[in-house]
C-alpha cells in the first residue's frame, strides 16, 4: 500500500483545516494566509483527483462566490461577523 498524491494533498488539506478550526476557537481569527492557502490548495487538490473544469470545477467555483457574496451582504448588514 503506497500513499498517492491525491491522498497526500487530501491529508495536507484537512491538518489545514483543523488548523483553522483551532486558530478560529483559539483566537476567534484565522489569518489571511492560512484562508488563502486552503483555498488554493483545494483547486491544486481538485486538479490532482481528475476534476474536469467544466462543469465540476465551475459549479464548485460558482457556488463559493455565490456564499460569499450571500456572506458578505450579512456581514455588511452586521448581521454576521466582528
Amino acid at each position: 500500500m503506497s500513499i498517492q498524491l491525491p491522498d497526500l494533498f487530501g491529508i495536507l488539506l484537512a491538518v489545514l483545516l483543523l488548523m483553522a478550526a483551532w486558530t478560529d476557537i483559539k483566537t476567534r481569527t484565522i489569518s489571511n494566509e492560512l484562508n488563502a492557502t486552503i483555498a488554493l490548495l483545494a483547486v491544486v487538490f481538485w486538479i490532482v483527483v481528475g476534476e474536469t473544469l467544466w462543469p465540476d470545477l465551475a459549479v464548485r467555483i460558482g457556488v463559493a462566490l455565490g456564499l460569499f457574496a450571500l456572506f458578505a451582504v450579512l456581514f455588511m448588514l452586521k448581521m454576521m461577523g466582528g
